[in-house]
């Protein structure tokens, strides 16, 4: 992730929720813009509100501390979707190794009977 330019990070929770932050270079993780639970419900950024306080929009992130979302940041900063490319090697097989499997048979066609 460039840390230099603003941008939007998507996750999925170990729960399967699908996050959608958004962050800022120089103030880190700023605002929840979307998430989306298993069951199909959803929070969109400004949707829900405190109506019986000062009606102001509840923002997700919010409820973490300083810390936490601080840790969080770290932690997306150094996430990856594909492993590097040292990695990724010592997972492919070695291909002589690997024994070709048999050809298969071609299967008969059974005539229909007619009776």
């Amino acid at each position: 992730m460039d840390v230099a330019a603003p941008a939007v990070v998507s996750l999925t929770t170990q729960k399967l929720w699908r996050v959608t932050l958004w962050r800022m270079p120089g103030a880190g993780l700023t605002s929840t813009l979307a998430a989306w639970s298993p069951d199909g419900r959803d929070w969109q950024l400004g949707c829900q509100r405190r109506w019986t306080g000062d009606g102001s929009s509840i923002d997700p992130l919010a409820a973490l501390s300083t810390e936490q979302r601080e840790a969080l940041d770290q932690r997306l900063q150094r996430a990856v979707c594909w492993p590097q490319i040292d990695e990724a090697l010592a997972l492919v097989p070695d291909l002589a190794k690997v024994a070709r499997k048999s050809r298969p048979t071609a299967r008969r066609r059974v005539k229909e009977v007619v009776g």
